[in-house]
């Protein structure tokens, strides 16, 4: 079978010829209307943008302290049963505080200030903790906070603590008390 070729058009839908007075009426307002998205600032092609809008950044940072694992215990001297002379001693807190953080460290007594004989527990030494940089004559009692003059510099500090055992008589044997160091930012 022979194929045949028409000449005439075959339109599809319903296309329609214009004239060209009719063309250039539609072209002109897509024209601006493209103009004007493409050079205004605030606009862009085919996305619109309402508005200079701000966008809020923050962050908070906290202020941490630690105590450090550096502690020096306090261990007093060996004692004989009769101590006439208060016998001095000294400790030492490694503290590390965040950069310009002020803190505040206290010390809290297990016995009250008391060092308990490990058999006995009826066996006490009666001691006082001293406050750093007091030569030890700033009694560090349990509601007192030593308030750090300074401020963290996140380098480690180390604050000495001073003890006296007050004078008197000891059955022989160990003694012990445990002191609890809390920080406060």
């Amino acid at each position: 079978m022979p194929i045949r070729i028409s000449r005439t058009p075959v339109y599809f839908g319903s296309v329609r010829r214009c004239s060209p007075e009719r063309a250039w009426r539609r072209a002109v307002p897509v024209a601006v209307l493209f103009l004007w998205h493409l050079l205004n600032p605030r606009t862009s092609v085919g996305k619109t943008i309402l508005g200079p809008e701000d966008l809020a950044v923050s962050a908070k940072v906290i202020g941490v302290c630690k105590i450090s694992p550096d502690t020096k215990p306090l261990i007093f001297p060996q004692q004989e049963t009769s101590q006439t002379n208060a016998d001095t001693e000294t400790g030492e807190i490694t503290v590390i505080c965040s950069v310009g953080l002020p803190y505040k460290i206290g010390l809290r007594s297990q016995n009250r200030g008391f060092m308990t004989h490990q058999q006995n527990r009826q066996e006490k030494i009666s001691y006082v903790l001293f406050q750093p940089s007091s030569n030890c004559s700033t009694p560090w009692s349990e509601t007192d906070r030593y308030e750090n003059t300074g401020k963290g510099t996140l380098t480690p500090e180390t604050l000495e603590v001073c003890g006296k055992i007050t004078p008197g008589r000891f059955a022989p044997g160990h003694y012990e008390d445990v002191i609890t160091v809390e920080i406060e930012a």
